[in-house]
């Protein structure tokens, strides 16, 4: 089982990157559009693993331990 800490570090690295990859995907205007295609389908990809982090994290709180 992966420590809270640790889902909390890489709950913030997944936000970084996510944020940064926000701010490239605007200056992406000028390439084409199956780039940012492939850009959107990164962020969906990136808000899902944040998600399913964030809701074991929750889950660990909620759910006594087996």
């Amino acid at each position: 089982m992966v420590p809270p800490v640790a889902l909390k570090m890489e709950g913030r690295l997944l936000w970084g990157t996510l944020l940064l990859s926000l701010w490239r995907l605007g200056s992406l205007q000028q390439r084409s559009v199956a780039l940012q295609e492939e850009q959107v389908a990164l962020l969906r990809a990136m808000l899902k693993s944040i998600a399913d982090a964030e809701l074991r994290d929750v889950m660990q709180h909620v759910l006594p331990p087996h």
